[in-house]
């Protein structure tokens, strides 16, 4: 079941950052999670209630799920290595 995308003011500010063809393949990577969250590299974050991370490279994409609403958001776009210090 396809689930509808919702993507922070904050995460496209980061987006807007990045290199041009690693936000093309993180934009890529959401969308297919959009389409089928079973075919993408999730993994939910320890010691955080709701928040998950998908892996694109050296980047995480850090997202909440409202299963009720089918709906995905993208909170951040950030470097793996200050991904997890928030």
């Amino acid at each position: 079941m396809a689930r509808r995308l919702r993507i922070t003011r904050r995460a496209e500010r980061e987006l807007d950052r990045i290199p041009d063809r690693d936000a093309a393949a993180i934009r890529t990577a959401i969308e297919r999670l959009a389409a089928n969250p079973g075919a993408t590299d999730i993994k939910k974050l320890s010691g955080h209630d709701a928040e998950w991370r998908i892996r694109v490279g050296r980047w995480r994409v850090i997202l909440t799920f409202d299963n009720s609403a089918g709906l995905i958001t993208v909170e951040r776009v950030v470097p793996r290595d200050p991904a997890y210090r928030d």
